[in-house]
């Protein structure tokens, strides 16, 4: 039953703007409203005919075709003219129903009129719902000014032998109805309750992958900043310890490969270096072509320290020269990294307003960025001002002054291994 329903639903409903739950709610109400009155009156019909009720006969047959029309005509005209079509035709089959049965207050179908204007607000609007109760209400009023100037209504059937089956089948189609409009209005609230759960579920999943997404490319309170803000304020960071990492051979290696295959290796290199940065706390920057650049105690609340900084290019460099290894008995490209490192204040902030970029700079930036310049494949290299802070947790071997382009001369030191 329900897949011929859904069959008649989807052939009378015109196409309507998508999401709009609630003009689908009263077209489907308005088909289910006519199907109704088809079963109804057709059964009303057959009872008029053996009761000998003319009136019931032929306008039930009428209905008929009024329903089935409005079926077939809301494809063409907007439900709101066709509801208000409903509402009159409705109007004046009760008045002459109730005009031939004994009149307002003696008629079993007395009680339908009181369903007119409910259901207009449901199908239509307030406006022609407001019209359609004022007609409803003359209607009565009509009827009763009737009455009491003593106008006998005919009764065009048996009130001794019919009377009382008659109001029982009339009070049992009423409860139906209204039966039908409350389980028709509940499942598509039901249906529309279950679409906004799940375009809220839908929002919730965006927002999180937005989140992720923001997160992924700024620290977390840089993200909240923005996210409350819209800007971030630069701030001024001591004790940071910078990490520079850069592919030795990269020139060289990329001659040798198509587009594509370069950015996949340096990703997949890269990859490995998160994994790393992460695991030991530290906070990416960014990475610039072939380079890396990544920070300890930057930004707010990141508890790294430069031993972290100085343990994770230690793994970096090993889990490189095994990757190496690996590549190399496979006749495959590989690279090399060198890395540097050095200690200072930086300022770290957001710059741009359109595509954001988190960065931090200073002096000590730049002195990191010399060092990684005078480091060596496969190897790390720290400042004095970092070898002063980790030099009680790793085996050093100290390089002396080294001329570094724009800083004279730097002391630099190797960092052999962690101290056992």
């Amino acid at each position: 039953m329900s897949k011929i329903l859904g069959n008649i639903h989807n052939w009378a409903i015109p196409t309507l703007p998508t999401g709009d739950v609630d003009l689908l709610r009263k077209h489907k109400l308005f088909i289910n409203t006519c199907l109704f009155n088809l079963i109804f009156g057709t059964a009303y019909g057959v009872m008029s005919y053996f009761i000998s009720f003319e009136t019931g006969i032929w306008t039930m047959i009428l209905s008929v075709f009024f329903f089935i029309g409005n079926i077939l005509l809301l494809r063409f005209i907007h439900i709101n003219t066709l509801g208000f079509v409903m509402s009159l035709y409705t109007i004046w089959l009760n008045a002459i129903l109730v005009y031939y049965s004994g009149g307002l207050f003696t008629s079993p179908v007395s009680p339908w009129i009181t369903l007119t204007a409910p259901i207009v607000l449901l199908l239509t609007n307030r406006k022609t719902a407001y019209a359609v109760l004022a007609l409803c209400i003359l209607y009565v009023i009509v009827y009763f000014v009737l009455i009491v100037s003593g106008y006998e209504f005919p009764f065009t059937y048996d009130r001794e032998k019919y009377h009382y089956p008659f109001l029982a089948f009339a009070m049992a189609g009423l409860v139906a109805i209204f039966f039908l409009i409350a389980n028709t209005f509940e499942k598509l609230k039901q249906q529309a309750l279950e679409s906004l759960v799940a375009k809220q579920k839908e929002l919730e999943f965006e927002q999180e992958r937005s989140e992720n997404l923001l997160l992924n490319i700024f620290p977390a309170d840089i993200a909240e900043e923005l996210k409350s803000t819209g800007r971030t304020q630069a701030r001024l960071h001591d004790n940071v310890t910078v990490l520079f990492a850069d592919v030795k051979n990269f020139t060289i290696v990329s001659e040798g490969l198509l587009p594509d295959q370069l950015v996949a290796l340096l990703d997949t290199y890269f990859q490995r270096i998160d994994a790393i940065i992460q695991k030991h706390g530290l906070e990416k920057i960014k990475t610039i072509g072939d380079a890396y650049l990544a920070a300890a105690g930057v930004p707010k609340g990141n508890k790294a320290t430069a031993r972290d900084v100085v343990a994770a290019a230690l793994e970096i460099q090993k889990t490189n020269d095994a990757y190496k290894v690996l590549r190399e008995t496979e006749g495959l490209p590989f690279f090399d990294f060198r890395i540097g490192i050095n200690t200072g204040t930086v300022v770290a902030g957001v710059v741009g307003d359109k595509k954001y970029v988190y960065d931090i700079w200073g002096d000590a930036v730049n002195t990191a960025a010399r060092i990684e310049e005078n480091s060596a494949p496969g190897r790390v290299n720290i400042s004095a001002f970092t070898h002063q802070v980790v030099k009680e947790h790793f085996e050093l071997e100290e390089r002396g002054l080294i001329s570094a382009k724009n800083k004279g001369k730097i002391e630099m030191f190797w960092v052999l291994g962690h101290k056992k």
